[in-house]
């Protein structure tokens, strides 16, 4: 993946994941993560809001918390309902996907996940889930991977009307 990719996705995490700090999430919705990189173990955890896109029949989960903020993106190709989605890049659907940003005082670096997978539990009113994925991200002109393994619940669902079809 190259760094304009890279600097793209996140990006668009920025975009996706981004809400007024002041406003309070809608319910008790929290996503958690775990990952690991070249020398350390990192942990994540902020308030998880899911986006609902019925035109493309999309549902996303983002938590941001200062400069670190992820995405968990599952395209359902047909009804909302609970169940296993595999990572994958294809276009096809079932699937899903994973991105996360994390920013410290000198470098960002942003993920992607390339394989792996996101389970539902539920999808009604409120999401919940885990996923555990291989991501990648570049550091040094080379890919490194890393393997992103969290979990929301609660993540109250609200409609997408911004949401553009497929």
């Amino acid at each position: 993946m190259s760094r304009l990719a890279v600097a793209g996705l996140a990006a668009l995490l920025m975009g996706c994941a981004a809400r007024d700090a002041t406003v309070p999430p809608l319910a008790d919705g929290v996503l958690s993560v775990t990952w690991t990189d070249s020398n350390r173990t990192a942990r994540f955890r902020a308030p998880a809001l899911g986006s609902w896109c019925a035109d493309r029949q999309e549902l996303l989960i983002t938590a941001q918390r200062g400069d670190t903020g992820i995405a968990v993106l599952v395209a359902f190709g047909g009804p909302r309902k609970a169940g296993a989605f595999p990572v994958r890049s294809d276009g096809q659907t079932p699937r899903g996907s994973v991105a996360l940003r994390q920013a410290d005082r000198v470098v960002l670096r942003a993920w992607r996940a390339d394989s792996g997978a996101i389970t539902l539990s539920a999808v009604d009113a409120n999401a919940a889930g885990t996923f555990a994925v291989r991501a990648v991200t570049v550091q040094e002109d080379r890919l490194v991977p890393t393997r992103l393994i969290g979990r929301f619940s609660g993540a109250p669902i609200v409609a997408d009307t911004a949401c553009t079809p497929p």
